[in-house]
């Protein structure tokens, strides 16, 4: 049995300092927004949330982060990583209660504020991976008590063929926005600019602009249920990693993202209305 490495406080990297992983930024997040909207188009609004809350980018990045920097780092960046889940939850359900009354352009920087004023609340917590994890898993489910259930899906508008390519080219330039920020910015601020949900704005709006309120919230709702399995994957992480080492951590911590993520598809599919998918035109 390997003894536990400890490491209670890190300074999240600049980009500066890790130009791969920007560029890795730069490119996989375009990506994962484009695959995400067509499984939205195809599926619906709520399986595409479901698929969001996947540590797509998250886990790849700290994995390679991890083999240079050793298995301290990734037991403080899974911590981390579990502090920013309540602070997502915040942002989606404060977006999601305003949607019926606010257009996308003014629930966006109300709930990037909510987002802000959490994570720094977050950020002063010296609490450990398994109340971090908890306490993630309780605000998921809150917000998703809380944002609205959807009381109509209609179908999607035709959408142009610049739709996918006109988010991918927002991901990038708000990627690098906040990479730029962190050259300027304390440890504290720059751990939580850095753990801004990316995606969820970008597939948020787009989906509150084209689809209208309904599809916003039951994609909403798809995030908050799916990234329990975030949160199930780096609570896994951090207890497996001291013990057997950052192969196995990531082993383990995959077979049980994929088995809540499952769980929920299965369960959504099976036993809610709200899975059939809107119309393409």
């Amino acid at each position: 049995m390997r003894p536990a490495p400890t490491c209670r406080s890190f300074a999240p990297a600049s980009a500066s300092a890790d130009p791969l992983l920007l560029t890795l930024k730069l490119i996989i997040t375009p990506l994962l927004v484009a695959g995400v909207s067509l499984a939205a188009r195809r599926f619906g609004p709520t399986v595409g949330g479901l698929m969001l809350g996947l540590p797509w980018m998250t886990g790849p990045v700290l994995f390679f982060l991890a083999l240079e920097r050793g298995d301290a780092f990734l037991i403080e960046t899974a911590r981390g990583a579990l502090l920013a889940v309540p602070p997502i939850a915040a942002f989606a359900i404060l977006y999601g209660r305003l949607a019926s009354v606010l257009r996308w352009y003014w629930c966006l920087p109300t709930a990037a504020i909510s987002f802000a004023a959490s994570g720094l609340a977050m950020s002063t917590l010296d609490i450990s991976h398994r109340v971090a994890a908890v306490l993630g898993a309780i605000s998921l489910l809150t917000g998703y008590a809380l944002v609205p259930r959807p009381t109509k899906l209609t179908g999607a508008r035709s959408l142009p063929w610049w739709d996918i390519p006109v988010r991918m080219l927002a991901t990038a330039l708000l990627v690098a926005g906040i990479a730029a920020t962190n050259d300027y910015l304390g440890p504290t601020l720059s751990g939580i600019v850095s753990s801004y949900p990316v995606i969820l704005t970008v597939i948020a709006t787009f989906t509150h602009h084209r689809w209208g309120v309904d599809a916003v919230r039951a994609m909403l709702r798809g995030v908050l249920l799916s990234l329990l399995s975030f949160v199930g994957f780096f609570w896994t992480v951090s207890i497996v990693v001291p013990h057997h080492g950052l192969v196995a951590s990531y082993v383990a911590a995959t077979l049980a993202g994929l088995m809540i993520s499952g769980s929920l598809i299965f369960g959504i599919r099976h036993y809610s209305k709200w899975i059939t998918p809107p119309t393409v035109q």
